[in-house]
């Protein structure tokens, strides 16, 4: 049988179970999340922090919507998360504070 790990509040569960949790710490979801916009825009919110509640796609940060496309493609594959459609929708995919909020809460 398979053994496989689920992060809770209280630290790591080991699961027997066919489904694979997300499986980064709470601690780093802003980093994990920051890493793939460096990645991909080039953008470090943690090293500069006054820019993590600027407008994503704003004249100051300028990130294409292309860009932010395949950024949250790539938030969902490398947390294991599914982000639904009517958050971002509904403009909660607009900086990155946002961003950070929204997967706290899906996780």
């Amino acid at each position: 049988m398979n053994c496989f790990l689920k992060i809770t509040e209280n630290g790591v569960n080991i699961l027997k179970q066919k489904k694979v949790v997300w499986l980064k710490l709470k601690n780093n979801w802003e980093k994990n999340i920051n890493d793939i916009f460096l990645r991909y825009s080039g953008i470090d919110f943690i090293k500069n922090r006054t820019n993590i509640d600027k407008k994503l796609m704003g004249t100051e940060l300028g990130i294409a919507p292309r860009t932010l496309v395949y950024i949250y493609c790539k938030i969902e594959e490398e947390l294991g998360i599914s982000i639904p459609v009517k958050e971002v929708v509904d403009g909660n995919f607009d900086t990155f504070g946002n961003v950070c909020k929204m997967v706290s809460k899906i996780v």
